[in-house]
């Protein structure tokens, strides 16, 4: 075996071993890879007597006088190993299908849970960039693909590889030993010294099965970089298609038709190039697989030849030599006639290795910045959101705000405030304990973290075929009842909504297109008031609407969440002017209650570059 395929065992081993288990639900997995292997040995055993069998056989075939009562006798020994064989195939392949039905749900659950549970969804973006591209080009990782189409193809490759593998190992060992007995010594004269070579049949099925693989190895190489190219200009592909479906109107407004065009075939132009080089290797190789088959059934009788015109064999012992001599050169050469499944699932392991790689990184990191994050604190006791001496981090580690302290109280609404660029919704993120980089010293206090609702920029959340009315119930999974379907109706009505969202409140459509910016945010704005929050933080949650709009809004949250403390980012607050120095307020509105000012913890200098002469 190449050094390619041992390491390629390893990482198998690596990524399922935490599947696997003496106990415990991967205890059952244990037992069907064990069951697994054992049926392979009983298999391999009634192959030894079936061969055994058929030479009998025949050899009564050959006898002058043959009966029926002889005939029939041996016929039932055949038949018996046959069904025996049959029955121990059909436990076999039970066990098989419980393996891979049992570890592809258990994969799926654990990338699920690491992925959607524990919010590396969200976290992957705070990944270190060397980890996300480790070197190499950076790749976009689908987690629907892999969860479905990668995990799925890998472990029903894997599960028949395997088991195909554990087979052809166990007929190795039988055929090798089948040949080495019926091989009579071969005497072989050079330079007067007489040599005896024992079992040469097997020795002489070795050297075949390792030249085949010389030449088939020269040939199959290229194959897994043309695989992994093809698969990765797909995903290209992929993601280019998505961002043109995202993007669509401005590309559209921005006339960049042409340009996307272009970018689409190119990547297309790459990806048939790619699948065309695999192709044609692939053709080789079953070029020289189809001649190696021909040369399985010529090749025995090569080798018996010198025992069958010594007369030390009979010619019925060549049924069972050509069954042991396939099993010797299949096992020899099993990566060779399984290259192509091999590098198939390389490529889908490396795409799986990634993401879990991927998934630990973010779990490594949120263990990291655990002495941070435990200064969130909730406390039932207080009425008040306290910020207390918060200096967050960037990425690199650089400070962004430094020392902020503020509170925001119940029944009140704070405005906070900075230049463009400070942090203001990396706080909000902090103190839904999203950021991980926070300082030590520092407390963000909160009464009752439940009862506490974010609306960032893009607010609203709506999957497709769910209705309007579900949108804005979400995440909750339930019908609404007859006094919050009123209450959300008339805060529609109130908030200026156009009639036709109103009438299809619970019709099932693609609403984040049919709805413009404005409109998603007061219907961002409707749910978080339906869910009656004690703590309520806005980013930018009304940037998409007009002044008049905007005071509808702000009374309907004045007057519908009148014990709630509420915080909120506005770069363009009501009655606010702008003079030299930044947003300040030219007077309290009868919204605002409070106003926090942030600065940034350093501010940097411009300088200019100017050209030597």
């Amino acid at each position: 075996m190449s050094l390619s395929l041992v390491d390629f065992t390893k990482r198998l081993v690596r990524f399922y071993r935490p599947y696997f288990a003496l106990s415990g639900k991967g205890a059952g997995r244990s037992i069907s890879m064990v069951a697994i292997f054992a049926c392979n040995i009983a298999l391999a055993i009634v192959f030894s007597f079936f061969n055994a069998s058929m030479t009998a056989l025949i050899g009564v075939l050959e006898q002058p006088g043959l009966t029926y009562s002889a005939f029939f006798g041996a016929m039932a020994t055949t038949s018996g190993f046959i069904a025996l064989n049959i029955c121990i195939s059909i436990v076999k392949n039970q066990f098989i299908q419980h393996l891979r039905k049992s570890l592809s749900y258990a994969v799926d659950k654990s990338f699920l849970n690491k992925w959607v549970k524990n919010k590396a969804y969200y976290g992957l973006k705070f990944v270190p960039k060397k980890i996300m591209t480790n070197g190499e080009n950076e790749q976009e990782l689908n987690p629907a693909q892999i969860m479905s189409y990668d995990n799925a193809e890998l472990i029903n490759t894997v599960t028949v590889l395997v088991d195909n593998f554990f087979n052809i190992m166990c007929l190795f060992a039988v055929g090798l030993i089948g040949l080495y007995t019926l091989s009579e010594p071969l005497n072989v004269v050079l330079f007067s010294l007489n040599f005896a070579i024992p079992g040469y049949m097997a020795l002489g099925t070795v050297f075949y099965a390792l030249f085949f693989n010389v030449i088939i190895n020269s040939l199959g190489q290229p194959l897994k970089k043309y695989e992994e190219a093809a698969r990765n200009a797909q995903g290209i592909l992929y993601r280019k298609s998505h961002e043109i479906i995202t993007y669509a109107e401005s590309i559209a407004f921005l006339r960049g038709t042409k340009f996307e065009y272009r970018s689409i075939k190119e990547t297309l132009k790459d990806t048939e190039v790619f699948k065309s080089l695999a192709t044609k290797i692939r053709l080789n190789l079953n070029l020289i697989t189809n001649l190696h088959l021909e040369m399985g059934f010529f090749l025995p009788v090569i080798l018996a030849l010198p025992n069958l015109i010594a007369q030390k064999m009979k010619v019925a012992v060549l049924y069972e030599i050509l069954p042991y001599f396939q099993s010797v050169v299949r096992f020899l050469t099993w990566k060779n006639e399984n290259y192509d499944q091999i590098a198939t699932c390389e490529v889908s392991l490396g795409r799986m290795e990634k993401f879990n790689e991927l998934l630990g990184a973010w779990e490594n990191l949120k263990e990291k910045s655990h002495p941070q994050r435990l200064a969130h604190r909730h406390k039932s006791g207080t009425n008040k959101v306290q910020i207390k001496n918060v200096t967050l981090l960037n990425t690199e580690g650089d400070p962004l705000i430094k020392g902020a302290s503020f509170a925001l109280t119940k029944g009140k609404v704070t405005l906070i405030q900075a230049a463009s660029g400070t942090g203001k919704t990396t706080l909000l993120r902090a103190i839904a304990d999203l950021w991980p980089y926070l300082k030590k010293g520092g407390e963000i206090i909160l009464p009752d973290n439940k009862k506490a609702q974010f609306i960032p920029q893009d607010g609203l959340v709506h999957h497709q075929g769910r209705t309007l009315l579900e949108t804005i119930l979400y995440p909750e999974n339930r019908l609404a009842t007859k006094k919050e379907k009123n209450e959300i109706i008339d805060l529609m009505i109130r908030a200026g909504l156009r009639s036709s969202i109103i009438e299809g409140l619970q019709v099932a459509k693609d609403w984040k297109k049919e709805l413009s910016g404005g409109e998603k945010q007061r219907i961002a704005i409707i749910s978080a008031i339906i869910k009656k929050p004690s703590i309520l933080f806005m980013d930018e949650a009304t940037s998409g609407m007009d002044h008049k709009t905007k005071e509808k809004i702000e009374k309907l949250l004045k007057e519908k969440l009148p014990h709630t403390a509420i915080g909120y980012i506005d770069h363009n607050p009501s009655n606010e002017s702008m003079n030299s120095k930044g947003f300040t307020p030219s007077k309290e509105t009868h919204f605002r209650d409070n106003t926090v000012t942030l600065k940034k913890a350093h501010q940097y200098k411009k300088t200019l570059i100017r050209p030597k002469n």
